[in-house]
């Protein structure tokens, strides 16, 4: 993965509990548990956005949602950000949560299958 990777995620559903936030793909079943900012990270993988756009956009709203408007935890640079990002959306890679290929469509058969 590199910054202009593009990147892909299944339907997914949301459920929160506590500060941890799940995200469930119903049909397979998969899941991940993370906190807001990696729920917020895994709403930008549209299929559509590259990890570097993806970085970018992490840095500006983190920023905006600082009282003090710094940049994610006080760097002046994207270089912070971009690790945020990079180290997020790579585990969801290892984890095949997400894909640099949209992936087929599949359908769970159950534990008997």
């Amino acid at each position: 993965m590199n910054e202009e990777s593009i990147l892909h995620a299944p339907p997914y559903i949301r459920q929160t509990a506590g500060d941890t936030v799940f995200l469930i793909v119903p049909s397979i079943p998969h899941w991940i548990a993370t906190d807001e900012r990696g729920a917020k990270i895994m709403s930008w993988v549209d299929g559509r956005r590259s990890a570097g756009r993806i970085a970018d956009r992490y840095c500006r709203e983190m920023s905006a949602d600082r009282p003090d408007g710094g940049s994610v935890a006080g760097s002046t640079d994207r270089t912070r950000g971009w690790l945020h990002v990079h180290t997020f959306l790579k585990d969801a890679l290892r984890y095949k949560f997400i894909s640099e290929e949209p992936a087929p469509a599949q359908e769970y058969r159950g534990r008997a299958a």
